[in-house]
């Protein structure tokens, strides 16, 4: 079992509820963690989040959905931190 935070860029996408379904159904080796949708269109965003949320509670596994706009805040800084290999662009992460 493996707790992560999981940040899903494009959350509120057609995608959005497919991906987090098949997520799901690997639910009880993610027990405790938590998913984080983001996406510009909240009310999609919104709709997404209710599903998954709706979808892990109908099987028993204990995983939390979140939704946000704002990407920077889906994030820890301690997430950013661990990328070996830096930024994509060449500039320090600091």
């Amino acid at each position: 079992m493996a707790r992560i935070k999981l940040a899903y860029i494009g959350g509120g996408s057609t995608r959005g509820a497919g991906t987090m379904a098949s997520f799901i159904e690997q639910g009880v080796d993610f027990d405790g963690s938590e998913v984080v949708l983001i996406d510009l269109d909240a009310s999609r965003l919104e709709l997404v989040r209710s599903l998954a949320q709706q979808m892990a509670k109908a099987r028993g596994i204990d995983i939390t959905v979140t939704a946000t706009t704002d990407r920077r805040r889906a994030g820890s800084s301690r997430a950013r931190r661990r990328n070996p290999r830096g930024p994509r662009d060449g500039r320090s992460s600091r």
